[in-house]
This record gives structure tokens, sequence and C-alpha cells, in this order.
């Protein structure tokens, strides 16, 4: 077993843990017969500590909710958190262990053993309270085209900043930042986008001034670098823009003028006057130019095309903005120079603007009172349009597409909406939260997909019909080569599981996407070496890897017959001696426990009267206490046992069979039960059990007390049980356990387990079989083979099975 302790749930400092693997001991007693019943000797069943973990840090108030040990070959241990992390550990034998086919937790003693963490697998489970998609790749830019990672910035309450790959789900990068809740995020550098600048801040008791946090951050390295440094109590930062062609960035303020930074250098460049309009919303417009500087040829001669072009050319960019009373200003920004460019006033009808946005030559604004503004800086014209769906929290439009592209996303309070501006018109909308929960904020991956943050953290990736869009596991871009089987096609999975586990493997290859490709060579290759190994065994090996469940069972079940104990979890499905002996260890345990209250003691006793133990039973009944409600009935149950067991009487016999009959009569079955078992009449008792519909029960009894003979008959019945209640795992297993092939291989076939069927045929001769049988196994698996594409294997088949199989080849239109 493993278990995980420690303080996983501290409340201050941070959880923290160790896991720890025990060995599971047997019976600990100095006597295990039942001569000791009622006496302190009886056995316990016990853990022994083998190995302890390397200590496990984990976040603040974490606590494990599961755990799990690997399937295959047990020596890793992974434990999910409720913060959403997924901890691995390995199990390490050391230098001195043996070598093994599969390693266990529990196979090994020795001293050097250890469990070390291999990896954990991050969440973004914290409270996310911003989204920023990093800026699209130009087509022109080759070399950037190629290094381009389609990357997610988020914020988090905890002040963390988290970093997703969109091209495949995966949280790439967490780095903690803030001290306080991320309130705004930006990326700063464009191709490749490594860095972001982000604002959050503290608040002051007893005052409407914040301690602000300005923080640039390298997501490749984690290196921070504070910005503002120590500005003391000053208004709150309300939003962070950076420039399009990432040369400057502006920080606005609650209830005083913006100041403008230098992106390089990451520098102050200028603080507008106090007398400076306060912004609203603003804005970079996506167009900028490129001014050559004077004498600048001579210069860049020994320079390269690109260190000219950035160096000699410097940039031209402009910002719009609003103020609090709506106008719309437009200034123009040239190496430290701010210049005045126009003023738009307030439009009438248009409430306290929120919200700006630019592409092209139109200007889309947003308000308060959920009304867009639409202004055509070229025609110089304006429209509003009223939403009737209140607050506008933000408008933003695609990327890309130039100016027949104007797509807008508009998130409301409420939901959001994409919106045609060349066309006037909603293309979709989305309602909150009857689609989804809550929305925060929202953001265009492309311009066909945007990214949805919701309040409860979850972050949905949506295509213009604003549906969630899934994908297809093999479409996403790995750096690692798949290797999980089940993310194959149907067809192409249960043809590679065949081929490798019958040792049949495919010599033709159609072209299929490159990472089922790469995934089928690897393990074909792998089987060079697996393909003499036991059928057993090797069959065995290929339903782990292709997680087959039941097949796991199924052929661990074969290969341990006359090897190995099977695990408890087989149940009845093990050998006998091995049930009888854990049948026996659970009636001690019972019996040790039996004195807790009267319950428990009648079960106790009519589990030692079933399975035989009756000199137990007896001295368990005597040790009754005289005030218990049950004392009279235990004694009198007593004596009835002593004098049955030794009764020689057929007279005496009848008559407990007669009244045990009469019990069961009046529904009192176990009773009944009881009785019988104790004058031997084990078949009868398994007879009203089974015709009760009692059937584990009737298996348990059957195969504690019934002759083997006897054991099969009620296997047999409990069969045809099972096939009725379309139950045929279980039956296959039970006939497996009691080496019945030739009805096994009925069932597997009546159940169409049509590759399993055929493995089993291969595994104990077709001669050991009805040859009827066998025919149609062979001509159900050649069906099978060619619906998945494996035509080798199935014309293999089809010459073992002669007209039948001709005839299937004709259909499937296949030459011999």
């Amino acid at each position: 077993s493993f278990s995980m302790s420690g303080g996983l749930g501290a409340s201050s400092g941070g959880g923290g843990g160790t896991g720890s693997m025990s060995a599971r001991t047997s019976v600990v007693s100095l006597d295990t017969t039942f001569e000791t019943a009622g006496s302190d000797l009886i056995l316990e069943i016990g853990y022994e500590s083998r190995v302890q973990s390397e200590h496990v840090r984990m976040g603040k108030n974490s606590r494990v909710l599961g755990l799990a040990v690997h399937p295959v070959n047990q020596d890793q241990i992974s434990f999910f958190t409720s913060d959403g992390k997924v901890y691995i550990l390995e199990y390490d034998e050391g230098p001195e262990a043996g070598g093994g086919q599969w390693p266990g937790i529990g196979d090994s003693v020795l001293a050097n053993q250890k469990i070390t963490i291999k990896s954990i697998i991050g969440s973004h489970s914290a409270n996310l309270t911003v989204i920023r998609m990093c800026p699209p790749v130009s087509s022109k830019a080759s070399t950037s085209l190629l290094a381009y990672k389609p990357l997610l910035a988020a914020g988090a309450k905890s002040g963390n900043i988290l970093v997703f790959n969109m091209a495949t789900g995966h949280l790439d990068r967490e780095l903690s930042v803030h001290t306080g809740p991320v309130k705004d995020l930006q990326w700063i550098s464009g191709a490749p986008a490594n860095a972001v600048i982000s604002c959050s801040h503290n608040g002051v008791s007893g005052s409407n001034l914040v301690k602000n946090e300005l923080i640039h951050t390298n997501i490749l390295t984690g290196k921070t670098k504070i910005l503002r440094g120590e500005r003391g109590e000053e208004p709150r930062i309300t939003m962070v823009r950076v420039s399009s062609a990432r040369q400057f960035f502006v920080i606005a303020f609650a209830n005083g003028p913006f100041e403008l930074w230098d992106a390089n250098k990451l520098c102050l460049l200028r603080t507008m006057p106090k007398k400076f309009p306060h912004v609203s919303a603003l804005t970079w417009s996506p167009t900028h130019t490129r001014t050559k500087k004077k004498n600048s040829t001579a210069s860049s001669e020994s320079k390269t095309p690109s260190e000219s072009s950035h160096k000699a050319m410097p940039v031209k960019e402009h910002i719009l903005f609003s103020d609090l009373d709506s106008q719309l200003f437009h200034f123009s920004v040239e190496g430290h120079t701010i210049r005045d460019g126009s003023k738009i006033p307030a439009e009438t009808g248009l409430g306290h603007v929120n919200s700006l946005s630019c592409k092209s030559e139109v200007i889309v604004r947003g308000d308060t009172e959920g009304n867009i503004n639409i202004w055509n800086v070229k025609a110089r014209q304006s429209k509003n349009i009223h939403t009737g769906r209140g607050n506008i929290k933000s408008v933003k439009f695609s990327p890309g597409g130039g100016k027949s592209n104007l797509k807008l996303l508009v998130v409301y309070n409420d939901g959001l909406a994409i919106w045609d501006i060349k066309e006037m018109e909603v293309l979709n909308e989305l309602k909150t939260p009857r689609s989804i929960p809550e929305v925060e904020c929202a953001d265009w991956i492309s311009s066909q997909r945007i990214a949805v943050l919701c309040t409860d953290g979850s972050i949905f990736t949506m295509g213009l019909a604003l549906v969630t869009t899934p994908s297809l596991a093999t479409n996403i871009k790995r750096e690692q080569n798949l290797r999980c089987p089940s993310l194959l096609e149907p067809k192409l999975f249960s043809k590679l599981a065949f081929s490798l586990a019958a040792s049949m493997p495919d010599s033709s290859h159609e072209k299929r996407h490159h990472d089922q490709d790469d995934l089928e060579a690897t393990l074909e290759k792998d089987f060079a070496s697996d393909k003499y190994l036991e059928t057993s065994v090797r069959n065995l090996k290929y339903a782990h890897i292709f997680g087959l469940k039941f097949e796991q069972r199924f052929w661990n079940l074969i290969n341990s017959q006359d090897k190995k104990a099977l695990s408890g979890g087989y149940d009845f499905f093990c050998e006998d001696h091995v049930y009888n002996k854990r049948e026996s260890e659970k009636s001690k345990l019972y019996l040790n426990r039996a004195s807790a209250d009267s319950k428990t003691r009648a079960l106790a006793t009519a589990r030692l009267l079933c399975t035989g133990e009756l000199e137990p039973a007896v001295k368990l009944l005597l040790e009754t206490d005289p005030t218990d409600d049950l004392f009279l009935s235990d004694q009198f149950l007593a004596c009835l046992i002593s004098t049955t067991s030794t009764a020689v009487d057929c007279n005496q016999l009848s008559t407990t069979k007669l009244v045990a009959t009469k019990l069961i009569a009046e529904g009192k079955l176990w009773e009944g039960v009881q009785l019988l078992c104790l004058v031997g009449k084990v078949w009868d008792a398994c007879t009203y059990l089974r015709a009760s519909k009692h059937w584990d029960e009737t298996i348990w009894l059957a195969k504690l007390r019934l002759q083997h003979e006897e054991y099969l008959q009620i296997c047999k019945k409990y069969a045809e049980f099972l096939i009725s209640q379309g139950r045929y795992e279980e039956c296959i297993l039970l006939h497996a356990s009691n080496r019945n092939w030739s009805e096994c291989a009925s069932v597997l076939h009546l159940g169409q387990f049509r590759s399993l069927a055929v493995r089993l045929l291969e595994h104990v001769g077709a001669d050991n079989l009805d040859p009827v049988l066998g025919e149609a196994i062979r001509l159900e698996a050649a069906t099978f083979l060619f619906e998945v594409g494996h035509t080798e294997a199935a014309k293999h088949y089809c010459s073992l099975i002669g007209d039948k199989g001709a005839a299937l080849m004709s259909e499937y239109n296949v030459s011999a």
C-alpha cells in the first residue's frame, strides 16, 4: 500500500508531506489455529513501513484528493492535490535489485530502496483575473514564423503569472511575481514573445490611495524587474498598454495623468502634466510609420539589413484615448516627443467610455450603457449602436486580415458577442451563465478563434460560432513523440493490439498522421524481442500496454495458473487452496472482533457454521455475556451444534434437515442454510441459495465445502445465469479459472470477443476445442482483421477454414 503523511493540510507557511510505501504482513499470531478463539493471540493484519519518500513541497492549504499506483509495473506513484497539481513519484529498488520482468512495490525488501519526485504536472486552479494572447507573428518574417509559439499569459489573484501553450493546451510556465492580484497584463516583446509587463496594487487602510507594483518579467528565465521602484501611496494603476511596434508603453492611473515609458530600455520617458485629461480608455493604433534618419546611409552600410531597418528607422506611433467626458484624443509619439494630433468631441447619446479599439480606418468605443460608437476616420462619419446589454467591459478587433477583416469581440457583464463592423451586424453572441460561467476576460487567439476566461478560473477556446471547440488529440503539436496507444485511430488501435499480441505484424503500411506512424514504428520495433515470449506472457504485456483492462485480468489469470497466487481481487477465480487460505484468515479476523456486539457475533457464527468450523463457533457462543439479550438463544445454539456434530442417528439428522427446510420456507433463508451446513447437506444449502438468486453466496459456499465435480456443476449453472444477464466477461473468467477452455472459447465467440477468442484458440490449441467452434472463431477473426485492415493475418486464417475462407476473401476482393 502507499500513503501520504505530514502537514498536508497546513494553513500557514505552505503545505508539505511525505509518501510512504508499506507491505502487507501476513497474519500476526502466536497460534493461528482456531484453538485460540477468544484469546488475545488471535491474528491481526498489519502493514510494515518499507520506505519513506523525500519531502514533497505543496502549496498553502493544499491537500491530497486521490492517489494511484502505476498499473503496469507498479514503480511509479501519482497523487492529485486540491490545487489541481499531479505529483509523480518514482520507486527505485536500488543498484542491487534483481532483474524481474516487472519489479513491483510489494516485491522488494532491499535496504537501499527510495521514492523520489520525478515530475509535477501543473494546473491553473488559481483564480485567474486576466488573460492576454501574445502578439501574432508577421507572415513576412519567415524565421519568426518557425519559432512562433501561440502563448497565452494569465494573471492570478495570488500574484502569479501563468503561461499556456495554446497549440498543446499545456501550462508551460507558472511564475510568482506579485504580492497581490494581477490587475493588468501585456506582452512587451513580439517575435519571439518572451517577456510581459504586469501591474498590481495593495490597498492602504483608511485611504483611497494604494501601493502600486509594475514588474517586467522574462518568462524564459523567470527574471523580474521592478520598474517604478518605491513610489509610496498613489492612485491605482488602471491599465498598461504596449504599442503595436513594442517601442513604448503607457501606464494610466485612476485619478491622474498617464506615463509614457520606453519599452526597450524600460525607462520613463515622460509624465503628462497634472492638467492633462485623465484616461478612461486607451489603445495604440496598429498602424505606424518608419522614417529614415538624416545622414544614416553611411552608418548603415556596415550593418546587416535587419540591424539597419531597426536602428536606422525610428518608429512613429499613435495613441488614441478617451477621457472621463468621453472625448476622443489622438497623439503621436516619436522618439521622446509626444505631439498633439486631434480631438473629437463627445458623441451625443454616448455614455462613459471604458473600452476602445482601432483597426485600419475604424475606431470603436464602448460605454457603460451598452452603446457601441463606430468612427470612420477617413470618411469622418460616426454611428452609434445600442446593444441593450448593459455595460461593455472591453472591445477588441481580430488580428490580421487587413481592411477586409473587421470582426470585433465585445465583452459584456452578461456574456460576449462577435460583430462584423464592416457589415454592421452581430455574427454570434453568448450569454452567461446559461452557456458558460460568467465571463471575466476574453482575447483573440487568431482571426478565427478566441480564448474566454470565466470567473471560476476555466479558460475556453471558441470559434466564431462561440461554442467550445474540441480538437483531435493527434492534431496537437507535441515536443515529444506520441506514446499513448489509446490516441490512435480505433481501427489502427485494434490492428496493432492484435498483431503484436498474436505475433503477426503487418508488413504493409499505409500513410497516416506522422504521430501515429511514429508510434506504430516504435511499438513494432520493441516487439522484435517480445515475439519469443510465451503466448500468455506476451498477451498479458500488450494488454497492459494498450490499456485493455479485461484482457489484463484474463491473461493474468491464465499466466498465473500453477505458478503464483492471484491477488485478492480475483476472489473465487483463484486456485482452491489459495481461496481457502484467504477465507480462513477472514474467519479468524471475524472471530477476533466477534465480541464487539451481538450483530458481529451472529455474523461470525454464521460464517463459521457454513465453513464447517464448529468448535470455534461453539466456543464463541459460550462466551456470550449473560446480560446480553441473545444469551439464552446462543447457549441453545451451542448445545445444538455440539450434539449435531457428534450425532450418528439418522433420524436426528433428518429432523434437523426438516427444520432447516421449514425455516427456508418461512423466509429465514440463512438460518436454514446454517442448519443444512451443520448436518453436512452443503449441496442442498447451495441449491436453496441458488433458487433465491444469492449467486455470490452460492459460489462462495460451493468453493469452500463441495467436492470439485460438484463445484463445477454449480459453476455451470452460474455461467448460464451470467450469460442471461449479459455478463460475458465474468463468465469467461469463471470458465478460464476452471480450465474449461471449450466453454470459455464458446462464450468469447458468443460475446463477439473476436480477437481474444482466436488468440485463446492459438494458446490452448485447436485440437482441444470442438472443430466446428474453432472454424467459427477463425472465420470471425478473419472478418475482424479484414475490417481493421490486417489483410495478411486475415488471409492466414481464411486459408485454415477452406471454402468458407475462400468465400470471405472473395467478399473482400482479396486474392489468395
